[in-house]
């Protein structure tokens, strides 16, 4: 196990964290180590169920709550480090939380919902073309609402269906389907009657400036409520419904994390625990007699 501990230190060297914090997350994982040592486990073979007897003991421990915190946070960083590195398969800390009742809610749209807003927009004008195009990426791509309304001409492969973008000298492709690549020529055919001053920007207003993040937030509510979405909508609803449709239809959570841009795996598990719980009442809901 010492092996997994001096990697995962020389990783945390390069993130630049403070001598202190970096002793923390150090001991935090020896004392972890300790502990599964002393059950005959090895790290590959530590379960939620175990996750959960460890922060047991650290509960019954007397530890204060934000040592308690401190060392779950720890472990969630070590065990996503982990996964990156192929050594394991699952995070046993991904969603633990102590001295809180707060539950991650993730708010998206059915797949009929979704098809009611990309239809909405009124394709007999730049705008409703234009309006189509951003719904279509937003949904089937993930991107994020400030990477739409940052999206650059150069950013964008039609020929052969893909984004790029360029962070921190990273390169994140994300594919890009049939229906998105459709709209897009559409509009990019249309986009020469907003864009009055040869800007670099994709989506423009009427004044050919590019669009904002409550431009486009305005623009999804005024669809949602007239197609009678009696749902809150703002603008992450397409980036969770994104995510959400594909682990539903059996995309892998790597995969999932990879077109999102999400640095650790860990954010990507909300959607899948989100999925779970989902089916749970689903399943209640079908089968007792009193729901």
């Amino acid at each position: 196990m010492e092996e997994y501990l001096s990697e995962y230190e020389n990783y945390l060297k390069r993130e630049n964290l403070s001598a202190n914090t970096l002793e923390n997350y150090k001991r935090d994982v020896k004392l972890f180590m300790e502990y599964i040592i002393s059950k005959n486990l090895d790290i590959k073979d530590v379960t939620e169920q175990w996750g959960n007897r460890y922060v047991i003991e650290l509960k019954n421990s007397k530890k204060s709550l934000n040592t308690i915190k401190r060392n779950i946070s720890s472990l969630k960083k070590f065990y996503s480090f982990l996964v990156t590195k192929g050594e394991v398969n699952i995070n046993p800390f991904i969603i633990k939380t102590v001295g809180s009742s707060k539950r991650i809610d993730i708010k998206y749209l059915t797949y009929d919902e979704i098809e009611k807003l990309i239809d909405a927009p009124d394709e007999n004008t730049v705008k409703g073309i234009r309006d189509k195009a951003m719904i279509e990426i937003m949904y089937g791509t993930g991107i994020k609402v400030t990477e739409l309304i940052n999206l650059k001409l150069d950013n964008i492969n039609l020929k052969d269906h893909f984004l790029l973008f360029n962070k921190s000298e990273e390169e994140r492709f994300i594919p890009i389907g049939r229906y998105c690549v459709n709209i897009m020529k559409k509009y990019l055919s249309y986009r020469k009657e907003l864009d009055k001053f040869q800007s670099e920007y994709v989506f423009l207003n009427v004044k050919g400036e590019p669009l904002t993040r409550q431009g486009f937030w305005k623009i999804i509510k005024e669809y949602a409520k007239e197609i009678n979405i009696d749902k809150e909508i703002n603008c992450t609803v397409l980036r969770h419904s994104f995510a959400m449709h594909l682990l539903e239809n059996g995309a892998d959570i790597s995969v999932v994390q990879e077109l999102l841009g999400l640095t650790y795996l860990n954010s990507a598990e909300v959607y899948k625990s989100a999925i779970k719980n989902r089916k749970i009442v689903d399943e209640y809901i079908k089968n007792h007699p009193r729901a």
